[in-house]
């Protein structure tokens, strides 16, 4: 079945709730969720999409602002040589920016995976803010960040005791994140927040990439 990686320590309720709501979308094999530093890829099927989560950027992913880093993290926790897909739900993963020298991290990743062996690779990320909604992973439109996180501020205030409840439950999975505690956590947190993605995604709707939302390196 696929799995999912916590690739930074430093997670908040966003991220627990992207976790969750993958997990909800593959029921019939709910995704195992791990930290990258303590996981065991060994068992997993080289066919399955290996879902990577935390906060980022065009140049970063979690905690690893270099894709030679993130790629030994992972051929430490045992992925095989023989792995065909990694989804990096992190946000501008898969954005090109004018800086000279660098290049999208999930590009980067797929040529260090390469370097290390990783022949036959496939690294798909984000054109945008990346959102994933209890129904599927959107992306929000580079240059329409703003708007969209303003309505998203207007949807936190709505629900500020869900959230307030889902904050404390990160907190204290944090202190001991076994696999086991984080995949009942980011469940709780999911279904905790689902009125509040369906009041979300009808505010996104004008800010949503309909084409090239996803790219595949």
């Amino acid at each position: 079945m696929p799995q999912i990686l916590f690739i930074d320590k430093d997670l908040d309720w966003s991220n627990f709730s992207v976790a969750g709501n993958v997990r909800a979308m593959n029921m019939a094999a709910k995704p195992p969720v791990a930290m990258i530093h303590s996981c065991d890829l060994s068992g997993l099927n080289p066919a399955e999409d290996l879902f990577l989560s935390a906060h980022g950027s065009f140049h970063s992913s979690g905690e690893f602002g270099e894709s030679d880093d993130l790629a030994e993290a992972l051929k430490k926790g045992g992925l095989r040589q023989n792995h065909q897909s990694i989804v990096m739900l992190t946000c501008s993963a898969a954005v090109e920016m004018p800086v000279p020298y660098r290049r999208p991290i999930a590009m980067d990743l797929k040529q260090s995976l390469k370097n290390k062996g990783y022949g036959h690779i496939t690294v798909e990320g984000g054109a945008g803010f990346v959102v994933v909604f209890p129904g599927g992973k959107q992306v929000v439109m580079p240059d329409k960040g703003t708007e969209a996180g303003g309505e998203q501020e207007k949807c936190e205030l709505r629900y500020d005791a869900e959230l307030s409840h889902c904050k404390l439950l990160v907190t204290k999975t944090m202190t001991d994140p076994k696999p086991d505690v984080l995949a009942k956590a980011v469940d709780e947190v999911a279904a905790k927040l689902i009125p509040f993605y369906a009041d979300l995604l009808a505010a996104f709707k004008p800010y949503l990439k309909t084409h090239d939302a996803f790219k595949k390196f």
